[in-house]
């Protein structure tokens, strides 16, 4: 969002918590109970524009790949 919209993020409420502790596997269904209350899975402080495009053009790059592979 700070690459997007910059001046919709509050980066003053950005909680600063540890990352949530996942064993190394997925279960199905998910265990409700791993996911903190906050719904925090790993801290954004630290996050800045410039590593939310580097994110942003990767995940463009990923879609349009798996899109072009799929329908060429």
């Amino acid at each position: 969002m700070l690459h997007y919209h910059r001046s919709l993020v509050r980066v003053d409420l950005i909680p600063d918590e540890p990352p949530a502790d996942f064993p190394p596997y997925d279960v199905c269904p998910t265990r409700r109970h791993r996911v903190p209350l906050s719904g925090v899975l790993s801290s954004a402080r630290g996050s800045d524009a410039a590593k939310g495009r580097l994110i942003a053009d990767e995940v463009g790059c990923r879609l349009a790949d798996a899109i072009g592979a799929r329908f060429p």
